[in-house]
């Protein structure tokens, strides 16, 4: 899934500061190349850039302002799916913020079947929104003892792969986990 290949590109540049510009232009690229293939009428790139540096800038702020507390008690529990489990209530966190991307990534990638300019919008910018929280997350992760490896190792493993897999392959989990997420984008995006 593309949002693997998201995550481990922010564990890579998380390792430094919290959100540095080069995290900023690589969130706010991927965003612009998604508004583009919403858009209603072509769009210069430079445009789609622009608007996609300022949200990810407003994404940035919700997440500072919200906190590490407050994202770890907002991730969805996404108990039908049944995740991993670690004692590490980051990565557990991490993971459903995971989850979640990637339930908006698949819902831009179907997008004609949404006739809501707003579903479009919210699943073109849903990745982004959840890839910096992730990032944040991260960075707490590690400040705390925890390492990139560790995140990475538990991100990206096969049993996350198959709940993902699970999610995918099952309308009814997918809608139940589509419904769970619900709040998040809006705490996020709103």
């Amino acid at each position: 899934m593309a949002m693997l290949n998201t995550m481990a590109l922010l564990i890579v540049l998380a390792q430094g500061s919290w959100f540095t510009e080069e995290m900023k232009e690589t969130v706010a690229q991927q965003l612009a190349v998604r508004l583009g293939e919403i858009a209603l009428e072509p769009a210069p790139q430079s445009k789609l850039t622009e608007g996609a540096r300022y949200a990810v800038g407003l994404m940035f702020q919700r997440v500072t302002d919200l906190g590490e507390k407050e994202l770890i008690a907002r991730a969805p529990a996404l108990a039908k799916l049944k995740l991993p489990a670690t004692r590490e209530r980051h990565l557990e966190a991490m993971a459903r913020y995971q989850v979640c991307a990637g339930v908006m990534m698949l819902r831009h990638q179907n997008r004609k079947q949404a006739q809501d300019a707003d579903a479009r919008l919210t699943a073109a910018m849903g990745p982004a929104a959840l890839g910096v929280a992730t990032t944040f997350l991260m960075t707490r992760f590690i400040a705390q003892g925890g390492s990139a490896a560790r995140a990475e190792e538990f991100l990206t493993a096969s049993a996350m792969d198959a709940a993902l897999g699970r999610m995918q392959d099952s309308p009814a989990l997918f809608a139940d986990t589509d419904r769970e997420c619900r709040p998040l984008m809006a705490l996020m995006l709103d």
